[in-house]
């Protein structure tokens, strides 16, 4: 028996990160107190560019409500559609720039998600504590796929397991290096913990020469993008640098074809076809959502019987609901919230 974990947004959110319609008004934010870039020295040179240039992209960006702004989604899907098709949404900014402006609000992003402590949240604490027992008492008895880039989770990780325990005994659907060793961990054949991050993470970086994929887990290494130099801490083991982004940040253009992430999806379906329970937590199954969509329905139509699926839901997402009921007629809903069902699985003794 294996339970896996779906987290969506609802699940950061849960562990005190911003959901999707909060990240742009908090960059706004940033960039108007000079904060956003604030870990570098020339950080406001680089808030003052991207300021710039989205104040002439949206010439009511400065005094909107945010409410009114755009989603961080309609942002980012504006950038790659001009990438695609080579055209230049703003006069004398020359698409070529584009790339390096998207990379900017990229930064950003990874700014205003960068880690909050989960020593002091309850909900982490208590979800980490009853999956550390289950796998614990059966290894590999509960895996995690998510969806959110934010490192909640690794820090739970790091504290209580430890970095070579972790090489040795955590999947993360794909082989890794860390900047200090030169030849990758492979992925564990029998791994205690399976977690795959379909969309990429703040502390994941990639060659763009040899296409391997750098983690860490003492600190953030998304902030390197930005250095003006290539050094050691920003450059790969095959020589090249600088080292780039591995984040699928959401847009309606973008079509994603990292292999490094292409394999980590084909063992996330293998994943959830070979697991006995699905439970999905703060992910409202979006209808524009095609990929994670097709993957669903791959892994539950490769399997002889259907997987028991549990949808955890806050109160205000009930509508939520009707979508899931499409693809899994006989799930079971739970309109309580994350935190709520945590106090269940311990109750329970599941």
């Amino acid at each position: 028996m294996r339970i896996c974990f779906f987290l969506g947004a609802g699940a950061s959110a849960e562990f005190g990160y911003p959901v999707t319609k909060q990240i742009l008004p908090l960059i706004r934010s940033r960039l108007r107190n000079g904060t956003l870039f604030s870990f570098r020295q020339d950080g406001q040179e680089f808030g003052n560019e991207l300021e710039q240039f989205l104040t002439k992209l949206f010439p009511g960006f400065v005094d909107a409500d945010d409410n009114d702004l755009p989603t961080i989604v309609d942002l980012l899907s504006l950038f790659d559609h001009s990438l695609r098709y080579s055209t230049a949404p703003v006069r004398l900014t020359p698409v070529s720039q584009l790339a390096d402006l998207r990379t900017l609000l990229e930064v950003g992003i990874c700014e205003v998600i960068r880690p909050k402590s989960t020593k002091s949240n309850p909900a982490a604490l208590n979800f980490w504590t009853w999956l550390k027992s289950k796998n614990d008492r059966q290894q590999d008895s509960v895996a995690l796929i998510s969806t959110n880039y934010d490192t909640s989770i690794e820090q739970l990780l790091s504290q209580d397991l430890g970095f070579d325990r972790i090489a040795r005994e955590v999947d993360f659907g794909v082989s890794w290096r860390d900047p200090d060793r030169a030849h990758p961990y492979e992925r564990p054949v029998t791994p205690w913990l399976r977690f795959y991050k379909l969309h990429g993470s703040l502390n994941w970086l990639r060659c763009d020469m040899c296409e391997h994929m750098y983690m860490n887990y003492k600190w953030n290494i998304y902030d390197r993008v930005l250095d003006n130099r290539i050094m050691g801490k920003n450059s790969c083991h095959c020589g090249h640098g600088k080292l780039s982004l591995m984040l699928a940040t959401p847009s309606y253009v973008r079509d994603v074809r990292e292999p490094n992430l292409l394999s980590l999806w084909q063992n996330a379906l293998e994943l959830l076809r070979t697991s006995n329970e699905w439970v999905f937590v703060g992910y409202s199954l979006p209808g524009d959502d095609i990929n994670i969509r097709s993957m669903l329905m791959r892994a539950a139509q490769g399997r002889h019987d259907p997987p028991g699926v549990t949808v955890v839901l806050p109160p205000h997402c009930r509508n939520v609901y009707a979508r899931y009921r499409l693809l899994f007629p006989t799930h079971v809903p739970y309109p309580h919230g994350f935190k709520e069902y945590i106090g269940h699985l311990s109750r329970s003794n599941l």
